[in-house]
């Protein structure tokens, strides 16, 4: 599985979230439960460390289980 999914290359764009997030655009963080490449957990993470004015309120948030069959 790794072999076909080598060719991709990770972008980290975290640092553009502040701006947006500041302009009012809502952003959704998606990630799997068994994805070993971006896990929940991992995601997460960097979320909480992200700083932006609304990030007082945001550990108050909803995380929403989706499941897709």
């Amino acid at each position: 599985v790794y072999g076909e999914f080598e060719h991709e290359i990770a972008c980290n764009f975290h640092q553009l979230l502040p701006d947006l997030l500041h302009e009012g655009l809502r952003i959704l963080v998606l990630a799997g439960d068994r994805d070993l490449a971006c896990n929940w957990m991992g995601s997460l993470a960097w979320m909480k460390e992200l700083r932006w004015r609304g990030m007082i309120g945001f550990p108050k948030g909803y995380a929403y289980c989706i499941r897709v069959t």
